[in-house]
């Protein structure tokens, strides 16, 4: 147990670095803390949780039914819901060490794990991105133990994990694909019908949200992905074999930032081999491993599968698959030690820990995230840009403020760093000039005014995914109407001061 506190003590370090507010937040986050202080205000619970990329479709409500509270209690701080995801990520290593324990029967296979989970860089990463996701990591461990004992005839844990694959689907509704190992593992021997219905009973309580929303909304996410998958269906081959492809890429992704702080492809190709070897070192050494490596790597396989539909797939397509990762590479080592590699299992498992703590400290420190759109979008750097422009505006100074960002001439992601800074500082807030987008959530915190102020703020985002003759009209529109007094850059953020003509 006093080890279990420890590394839990070295894993929360590390989560905390540098600091709570060293975390992605672009638009998503500051639309979804707006979002919670508007349900808290109405007392308002969501149905549906946040968008896909698929019109129609949401994940489930779980994740915002968790932040909301977390958002009241911390007055719209992100701090409290980081801390609060970071314990979510670190509870990770309650199923992990179970998983291993009853699987493996050794208790180095079981250290080795939880101590590769602790300082995985993919992990730490994990637990501070404020997105549905992330619940994914501990419910994906936990599902791998329901399998496994489901497996190994203890079917009476079978409503149990279809809740756990429930509660999955609405923390990512691309995990659905793992239907396909619980339906292999309840066909395995006699199928009993009991089974069967206990496994959907659990399903249909974890996906409770969704069956009262397409009821509600007319089957309105089933409609949407019944159009999706046959758009797929017709599309051209070749988009498959770019599709695998960036799914590899994806994967070598993974294994980099698990075990081998290596180029990806590299890492990918170092697993590989460790793969192989592992396969037939524990089919000579413990013979009685190999059902337990056989399931590791059907649940791999499963993932790979996801690439087959033709949509180009993210890396939280996948999220908990580095816990296989882990589990394998923890396999690979014991099963050296057995063999009397004790300095060759010494030497892996150095450049695996200096490699992943090597990985979160460089990123931290060039302002990086595992999961980031574009630069400068960490929510410690937005708050410095903020600092750069009251340092230059008094406090009491009416100003306006015009950004060329993402998305383009929506006001929601400043409205939210505005209010944040103003609540905590005594400043006033900005008028927002220039071109906007209305009908999103915080347009009443920047509200639009028809001409500069006497002291106009001009920002330039990090360029991402805005055709370049958008900047050109910003900036002949900034130019039309203000001249430029003063330009810095900061955080990848160019600020200008400017004033009317």
């Amino acid at each position: 147990m006093r080890f279990f506190i420890l590394l839990f003590c070295i894993g929360l370090a590390l989560r905390i670095y540098p600091s709570f507010h060293h975390i992605v937040f672009p638009y998503d986050q500051a639309r979804d803390a707006l979002m919670f202080q508007d349900m808290v205000n109405r007392t308002h619970l969501p149905l549906l949780g946040p968008v896909t990329d698929i019109p129609g479709v949401h994940h489930g409500p779980l994740f915002y039914l968790l932040m909301i509270p977390l958002y009241a209690l911390s007055n719209s701080d992100p701090w409290l819901p980081v801390f609060f995801l970071m314990l979510v990520n670190l509870s990770t290593m309650i199923p992990l060490y179970f998983f291993t324990k009853e699987v493996f029967h050794d208790k180095r296979v079981t250290i080795i794990t939880l101590v590769l989970f602790i300082v995985s860089y993919e992990m730490i990463s994990y637990s501070k991105w404020i997105s549905n996701p992330v619940l994914a990591v501990p419910l994906f461990a936990t599902f791998l133990l329901l399998l496994w004992r489901v497996w190994k005839t203890q079917k009476k844990q079978v409503f149990w994990l279809g809740l756990v694959f429930g509660l999955l689907v609405q923390s990512e509704i691309v995990l659905a694909y793992l239907l396909f190992p619980c339906y292999v593992i309840l066909s395995k021997g006699r199928v009993h019908i009991k089974q069967w219905l206990l496994f959907h009973l659990g399903v249909g309580v974890g996906i409770l949200p969704y069956l009262v929303a397409e009821l509600k909304y007319h089957f309105q996410a089933i409609n949407a992905l019944i159009h999706f998958l046959g758009s797929t269906a017709q599309k051209n081959p070749l988009v498959f074999f770019t599709t695998f492809r960036h799914g590899i890429s994806i994967l070598s992704t993974l294994v980099r930032n698990n075990l081998f702080g290596l180029p990806p492809i590299s890492a990918l190709l170092t697993f590989a081999i460790i793969t192989v070897l592992c396969f037939f070192a524990v089919r000579k050494t413990i013979p009685s491993w190999k059902p337990a490596l056989h399931f590791l790597y059907g649940m791999l396989a499963c993932g790979v599968g996801v690439l087959m539909f033709g949509k180009s797939p993210e890396i939280f397509f996948f999220a908990g698959f580095g816990s296989i990762l882990l589990i394998i590479a923890a396999v690979f080592l014991v099963v050296m030690m057995k063999e009397k590699q004790w300095e060759f299992a010494a030497f892996i498992t150095c450049i695996i820990l200096a490699s992943q703590i090597a990985l979160t400290v460089e990123q931290a420190r060039a302002g990086n995230a595992y999961i980031q759109a574009q630069k400068g979008v960490l929510f410690d750097q937005r708050l410095q840009v903020l600092d750069a422009i009251y340092t230059r505006v008094s406090s009491d100074t009416p100003f306006t403020i015009s950004v060329f960002g993402t998305p383009y001439g929506v006001r929601t992601s400043w409205a939210y760093y505005f209010s944040y800074y103003s609540s905590h500082q005594a400043v006033i807030l900005p008028k927002w000039y220039g071109y906007t987008v209305n009908g999103f959530i915080g347009d009443d915190i920047l509200p639009h005014v028809d001409a500069p102020a006497r002291v106009h703020i001009a920002v330039y985002e990090p360029e991402f995914s805005i055709a370049p003759q958008y900047k050109d009209e910003f900036t002949a529109y900034q130019n039309a109407h203000t001249t430029l007094v003063e330009r810095f850059t900061l955080n990848n953020h160019t600020i200008e001061i400017r004033k009317p003509k």
